[in-house]
């Protein structure tokens, strides 16, 4: 049985076809209008961990160019798979159901809410649930912040190590 590919593998898989549509030996899985080197490099520098903004920078176009440009590789890549995959986990939850249900039909509470498990990642894996609000603030962060960052640790570190030196009753 197949299994669910991890980001890193999906990276890859982009970062491989990326260099296959370079080299011409298939057409590139982004939408026409713009120079392919672009679009290709576009979404090799989003699977090495370029933030949207930063490919559009680097690339002098917009960041919803860049979004439509990436998403549309990844969808290309991914979408095919979503219905084997889903069909793959449903086989695999029906099995897990399969050999629960003699200790279900018994009583055992460990089954049955393993069962119950079993449903939710069902309702889940088909979108049965209500959608869930989920509000999220994203900051980009870049190499500045991170040494401003690295710097308020230091200076926390010394602050507390002249604290513990005055409650010991030391000079700082």
């Amino acid at each position: 049985m197949a299994r669910s590919e991890t980001t890193e593998q999906v990276l890859a898989r982009v970062r491989r076809l990326a260099d296959q549509a370079e080299r011409g030996e298939l057409p590139p899985p982004v939408p026409k209008g713009a120079p392919i080197d672009l679009r290709i490099q576009a979404i090799r520098m989003k699977a090495d961990g370029y933030s949207y903004a930063g490919i559009a920078r680097a690339l002098d176009r917009s960041e919803n160019t860049i979004h439509t440009w990436v998403d549309a590789a990844l969808e290309a890549i991914i979408a095919p798979e979503i219905g084997r995959l889903r069909a793959l986990e449903s086989i695999r939850l029906d099995n897990y159901l399969v050999k629960l249900k003699p200790r279900i039909d018994r009583g055992d509470d460990k089954a049955i809410n393993a069962a119950i498990r079993i449903s939710e990642r069902r309702a889940n894996l088909y979108g049965l649930n209500a959608p869930v609000r989920v509000d999220a603030n994203i900051t980009e962060t870049d190499q500045t912040d991170l040494e401003l960052q690295d710097m308020l640790n230091v200076a926390r570190a010394e602050v507390a190590a002249q604290e513990a030196k005055l409650l010991r009753g030391e000079t700082p």
